[in-house]
């Protein structure tokens, strides 16, 4: 399908709720992504696990923003962005892309998220430190407020509930677009 209007989706959630799951999901039925953070690299895990707090690298919402313009001028009208978590930035985007700007919350239980955690890092994280994490989220990004105005929200709590949810859109970003 060849969209007539630029396009932007973007996950946000807690870590460990299926951003990037959702997001490489839609990469992988030929949406580009862009992508605010990072893996951590063995090197920085450690570090920010030295310092009890597990945080990932990031790029600025300006550096993102551009990337996206980028894409909508090679041709690339629907865009994907992972790893949103800061209000400020949800500001920026809403900003930059008001009216074509569309944020799918993504909640799973506090449990769920922890075992993908640690599944996805192995056990270096303890729990407390990803409850910690969670906490510098809420309270120094403004994490819950992306979530709080999404525009629409998906349990992530099944993966294959995530995978039809994603399905129907992918349907409605194609019959909007």
């Amino acid at each position: 399908m060849i969209a007539t209007q630029a396009r932007v989706i973007v996950f946000v959630g807690m870590l460990g709720s299926g951003r990037t799951a959702a997001s490489k999901y839609l990469t992988e039925h030929g949406y580009p992504r862009v992508d605010f953070g990072q893996k951590p690299t063995e090197a920085t895990l450690a570090e920010a696990v030295n310092r009890s707090l597990l945080e990932v690298p990031t790029q600025t919402a300006e550096a993102i923003i551009e990337q996206i313009r980028n894409l909508h001028s090679a041709g690339q009208y629907i865009v994907c962005v992972d790893g949103l978590q800061a209000w400020d930035d949800y500001v920026a985007l809403r900003k930059a892309f008001s009216g074509t700007l569309t944020t799918v919350g993504l909640v799973a239980s506090r449990r769920t998220r922890i075992k993908r955690i640690t599944e996805y890092y192995g056990n270096t994280p303890s729990r407390q430190q990803i409850i910690e994490h969670d906490w510098h989220a809420i309270e120094q990004l403004n994490a819950g407020g992306p979530l709080a105005v999404a525009d629409s929200y998906i349990s992530s709590e099944i993966n294959d509930g995530l995978i039809d949810e994603l399905n129907v859109l992918i349907r409605r970003i194609e019959e909007r677009a």
